[in-house]
């Protein structure tokens, strides 16, 4: 398990990370050639409706050196591009302040300190506002409702609205003034003129009654309706808040895996340090159920570490020395030792971190229209607003003026932008945290959105479908001499190939099983004084110049066949020359290779790669290419067939997009043979070998000249064009560090079935926010025109202002509840 992540401390996922200079906060390396031409992430404080984010935007969008702006209201951040020639980081912070907002400049890890601080400050003096509220506008009803006879009861109720409305409801005043002065508009301007009209209206009637009673008009008073709105919606902001809070739940969860201590070795002393105090280098003491403080090697020890905090995969993997550890994860087993080699932001943890934060702060294309929609909305309704109080007064006349206002006051209060604004970044913050729970790394909101409509998906063969590690399928040994095998090992050991690799650890692990098996103490692989040659494309040539002695072998064991003749060995080996390779050596070399036996197992193994293992005289070692008459035929001792093990998840992961429907498609540089072989294995619908990277990609093209939504899986550098070429690009964190940055998704370990997760998870996604908008719209589309008075030519029905704000809080809170479902729902 120890490649699960292997890659990630090279991947893009560190290096973007960390090549990101002269920013406090992550940057979009989007290879710019002006290095004025700067990105900022900025947090942004007292965004409360996505008008808010409107005005925010437009503010910062209209200054000079400004060349993009997108402000998230459900991640409270900004992402800025500007010249820093023309404009400073200060210049933006003061136009936002200037309008009511604040945007925070201090570096990434204090601001995430400061937001969760205020943001805890804010939840608190809402919280406290919403309880004292309704305090004081519960014996404002009572007094409205049955105690209007009472005494000086109108001045009361002035007194008791006066502290809700203007005390504890003061913050939405103060917002819509400042919006006001730079000609914007949001919730808190619906808020504050609707409460305001109702309470100046009963403030008129209680100040000067005779001027209502002089005109003929009723002179209600509205003091409870105004107030409990201002509860009500201070009780909707507390609890929208506390929910806002759960859809960054898995983002806190990585967040808060990373031990704040840690204890430090040093001049054979243990004692506990901050992690912020740790440098690359130092050597760390792990002990059972503590969190790993930073990334490093093992030094000591065996534990079992559970990386499931990063690769979402609940088995914890038995570590070795000098494999990598990763902060965050958990020593389940055993104490032990380590090097710390990445450290604070560095570590693999941090830049996951960077990069889900990245991604939720992203916006989905159906975001784009719905920021449109809201910039507009309060803009409307204030229209729709004036308009009924015009209908109200003009149909009815000033007998109708009560319900007039009434009306207008309803229809400001019940208006909602922010379920609108809420609807598609509270589904796509959640649905990307999940994704990061489960180690599915996605890059942007748009990614999320698309792969659930995916038609087709291109995969890769080497290290995606397969391991990406050989290993020896099968073996026919034509002389089963012990030494044989030892001396293959031994001139494969001499080998920097993959192929080789898998000979020796095959051969290897037989050595062990005999040694289980007989429970003797057997010799280790030998290893012979050998002179070894790599031949290009075609092997290796080995020729021994001291003979192998092997004590328990006295006689030669007889040949499989007797087609194949050989040297009397009694205890040595011959000093010939050794051949390992491919069936082009075999025939330069004139060893004969080709028989009934052979042909077999060469038809059995159809599609892996065949190894042949052949000796010849050392006299006689002339190559055949020169002087092929004279030349006596060499003796193959045996023959491997190599291959690719598949992904234990491979099939079943197939099979499941099968089920849906997905065309299937596996592209390789491999031969046709090996990929066919793949293919008929995992039942891949159409499979395609010997292509080169710019194959790849026109395939990809051609898929999607058809009309195709595709997606592309591939981990190394030769899929990085067929990455950047498809719809929906995924790589896994084992692969090329190219192939990470090009690639809009990552998966963390091996994990194929990791495919289907993600696609089951992007279609819940839009389902949610298909749904949240739905609602929203239905919500405004319906509730606007009740609270006008449309029924009540039919019922007599008029929606009363306290109930229109009761719905306003509700929207926001479902639409923020819809999207928490995906936090539990199975994949």
């Amino acid at each position: 398990m120890q490649s699960t992540v292997k890659e990630i401390q090279d991947s893009s996922l560190v290096k973007t990370a960390s090549a990101r200079k002269g920013s406090i906060y992550p940057q979009n390396d989007d290879n710019r050639s002006a290095a004025h031409i700067r990105q900022h992430n900025f947090p942004v404080l007292g965004l409360s409706c996505a008008s808010c984010a409107g005005s925010v935007e437009s503010t910062v969008k209209h200054l000079k050196g400004i060349l993009r702006v997108s402000v998230n209201f459900a991640t409270q951040s900004a992402v800025i591009d500007f010249d820093s020639k023309q404009i400073n980081e200060q210049e933006i912070q003061a136009a936002v302040r200037s309008v009511g907002y604040d945007l925070l400049l201090e570096p990434s890890d204090t601001a995430a300190d400061i937001i969760e601080q205020k943001n805890e400050a804010a939840f608190r003096s809402v919280k406290r506002s919403a309880v004292f509220a309704t305090i004081f506008s519960i014996p404002l009803i009572i007094i409205s409702m049955w105690g209007m006879h009472w005494p000086f009861a109108d001045w009361g109720m002035l007194i008791l609205a006066t502290l809700v409305i203007f005390l504890f409801g003061g913050r939405f005043f103060v917002s819509a003034y400042r919006q006001m002065l730079h000609g914007k508009a949001g919730m808190d301007t619906l808020v504050a003129l609707s409460t305001s009209i109702a309470y100046l209206y009963s403030l008129s009637v209680i100040a000067v009654p005779g001027f209502w009673a002089a005109k003929g008009l009723p002179g209600h008073l509205y003091f409870e309706s105004a107030a409990v709105v201002i509860c009500f919606i201070l009780l909707g902001k507390a609890l929208e808040m506390k929910a806002k809070g759960r859809t960054t739940a898995d983002i806190k969860k990585l967040m808060s895996s990373q031990p704040a201590y840690a204890t430090l070795i040093e001049a054979g002393q243990n004692r506990q340090v901050p992690v912020g105090d740790i440098q690359p280098g130092n050597e760390l003491l792990v002990r059972p159920g503590e969190s790993i403080a930073v990334d490093g090697t093992l030094l000591s020890g065996q534990p079992f570490i559970n990386e499931s905090m990063i690769t979402g995969e609940p088995v914890a993997v038995e570590k070795s020395v000098s494999d990598k550890l990763y902060a965050g994860t958990i020593n389940t087993h055993s104490s032990f030792t380590m090097t710390a080699t990445q450290v604070g932001s560095a570590t693999t943890l941090s830049a996951i971190i960077r990069l889900v934060k990245e991604a939720q702060g992203s916006k989905a294309p159906i975001q784009r229209l719905v920021d449109k929609i809201a910039a507009r909305f309060v803009i409307v309704v204030l229209i729709i607003a004036v308009f009924t109080f015009l209908s109200w007064w003009l149909i009815g006349g000033s007998a109708q003026i009560s319900r007039a206002i009434l009306a207008m006051v309803s229809v400001l209060v019940i208006a909602c932008p922010c379920a609108l604004g809420l609807a598609t970044p509270a589904a796509i913050m959640v649905g990307i945290g999940r994704g990061a729970s489960m180690g599915i790394l996605i890059k942007d909101a748009a990614h999320l959105q698309k792969l659930a409509a995916v038609t087709d998906i291109v995969l890769d063969k080497t290290g995606t479908i397969t391991t990406g590690k050989p290993t020896v399928q099968a073996t026919l040994w034509l002389n089963q001499h012990t030494l044989y095998k030892s001396l293959l090992c031994a001139i494969e050991q001499r080998a920097q190939h993959p192929l080789s690799e898998a000979v020796v650890n095959h051969l290897e692990g037989m050595q062990k099983d005999a040694m289980g098996n007989q429970n003797t103490a057997h010799e280790k692989t030998p290893s012979p004084s050998l002179e070894t040659t790599f031949l290009p494309g075609l092997g290796l040539h080995a020729v021994i110049h001291d003979p192998l002695e092997n004590a328990l072998i006295k006689k030669t064991n007889p040949p499989i066949h007797t087609d194949y003749t050989s040297a009397e060995i009694n205890g040595a080996l011959p000093l010939n020359d050794y051949y390992v390779g491919n069936e082009k050596l075999m025939q330069q070399y004139n060893i004969a290779y080709k028989d009934k036996v052979v042909s077999d197992f060469e038809a059995l193994h159809q599609g892996d790669t065949i190894i042949y293992f052949g000796t010849r005289p050392v006299k006689d070692n002339t190559d055949v290419s020169t002087k092929h008459a004279s030349a006596q035929k060499g003796t193959l001792l045996g023959v491997l067939a190599i291959a690719d093990t598949l992904k234990q998840d491979a099939t079943d992961t197939i099979k499941k997009l099968h089920q849906w429907h997905i065309q299937t498609h596996l592209l390789s540089g491999d031969t046709q043979q090996a990929v066919a072989r793949v293919a008929t294995k995992t039942n891949i619908q159409h499979a395609f070998g010997g292509l080169l990277p710019q194959d790849k990609l026109d395939y990809i093209q051609q898929l999607k000249s058809a009309g195709k939504t595709v997606a592309m899986v591939g981990d190394g550098i030769n899929d990085s064009a067929a990455l950047a070429g498809a719809d929906i690009s995924i790589a896994l964190s084992a692969g090329s560090a190219i192939a990470m940055e090009v690639a809009g998704m990552t998966l963390v370990g091996h994990q194929l079935s990791k495919i289907p997760q993600g696609i089951i998870l992007s279609k819940m996604t839009n389902k949610t926010i298909k749904g949240n908008l739905f609602w929203a719209f239905i919500y405004n589309l319906i509730g606007i025109p009740v609270a006008a008075g449309i029924l009540y030519p039919v019922t007599h029905f008029m929606l009363d202002p306290m109930i229109a704000g009761g719905a306003m809080a509700l929207s926001s809170i479902s639409v923020l509840m819809s999207s928490l479902r995906l936090r539990y729902r199975k994949l």
